[in-house]
């Protein structure tokens, strides 16, 4: 796909680094995270810090060749969006059966090799998880993405469990997509370097 323009960086950039806009038939600037949407887009990159900026300093003003309405909490729908979007892709790999719970099960799972993903809750102990980061360095599975920006309380909604603490996802095509959706997700609120 061909390399598309920030609109506050003025940095090109692949599209999957980016955050595509449109502007509703109200002037209301609408983020269209799946790229489908209709009409003429406007990109920011994939950081809060610049869609932020963008907001504050009228950039999808120019971006759009007019006068829009961006609201000051796009921002947070942008993230809130993104959580979702990792979110929903859970629920997919539960009812795929390719979502484990259970600190047995998924230490089983750790300890077997067939583990793609894990999960903590963000209020897990860190117990629990460093009892499991030993069974992923036992099992020489350093390339196991880890990922713990979800509250427990959110995993129970999404999975329909009570108390989840740990999550593994097993080796499969929704493993990818939950650890792309979460990649996004961290790059947008800044906890990665790039």
């Amino acid at each position: 796909m061909n390399p598309r323009t920030c609109i506050v960086t003025r940095k090109e950039k692949s599209p999957d680094d980016m955050i595509r806009f449109v502007m509703d038939p109200d002037s209301n600037v609408v983020p269209d995270l799946k790229r489908k949407l209709p009409g003429r887009g406007v990109w920011v990159s994939n950081r809060r810090t610049l869609i932020e900026e963008a907001v504050a300093k009228n950039a999808f003003d120019r971006g759009f060749k007019g006068k829009v309405n961006a609201d000051a909490d796009l921002p947070d729908l942008v993230d809130q969006l993104l959580a979702k979007e990792a979110l929903n892709v859970l629920a997919l790999a539960r009812k795929a059966g390719e979502a484990i719970t259970g600190f047995m099960k998924v230490d089983g799972l750790v300890r077997s090799g067939e583990i793609s993903v894990l999960i903590h809750a963000s209020d897990a102990s860190d117990d629990g998880k460093g009892k499991l980061a030993q069974g992923l360095r036992v099992s020489e599975l350093d390339d196991v993405p880890v990922f713990d920006l979800f509250e427990g309380q959110k995993l129970d909604e999404v999975l329909g469990n009570a108390n989840t603490v740990h999550v593994a996802l097993t080796r499969g095509g929704l493993a990818k997509r939950f650890e792309a959706a979460m990649v996004r997700l961290m790059k947008y609120r800044g906890l990665t370097e790039n």
